[in-house]
């Protein structure tokens, strides 16, 4: 991957199903689903780039209570966003910090591991 494209995780808590969450993630960005499990997996497809939103295979309520610092590593869900191409770089980033300040808005826990913000 090139230097000048940006890559993201972002963790999210909450209670709601993988496609309600799926659901919120779209109504921020300009997107359509490419391909779902109808379960567990939603692909999103955008001109600035892909994300994959699914549930965390790390998601164990044990092990995020065990957690001292409540690790964000345990999160209900993984949003995965790669970017398209050096092109898009601001329209990536202002997508990604958009669904963050959108989820944490519906009450979600949101943490954003990034090359660019956070």
């Amino acid at each position: 991957m090139s230097q000048d494209r940006n890559w993201c995780e972002i963790y999210v808590d909450g209670w709601l199903s993988c496609k309600k969450l799926t659901g919120e993630v779209l109504s921020c960005i300009d997107g359509t689903v490419g391909f779902t499990d109808g379960r567990s997996v939603w692909d999103v497809d955008a001109a600035w780039g892909d994300l994959s939103v699914r549930e965390n295979d790390d998601h164990r309520f044990w092990r995020k209570r065990k957690a001292d610092d409540g690790s964000f590593l345990y999160y209900k869900y993984l949003i995965d966003a790669d970017q398209r191409s050096s092109e898009w770089k601001e329209d990536y980033e202002a997508a990604i910090q958009g669904v963050a300040q959108h989820l944490r808005g519906r009450g979600l826990r949101v943490v954003v591991v990034s090359n660019f913000c956070e």
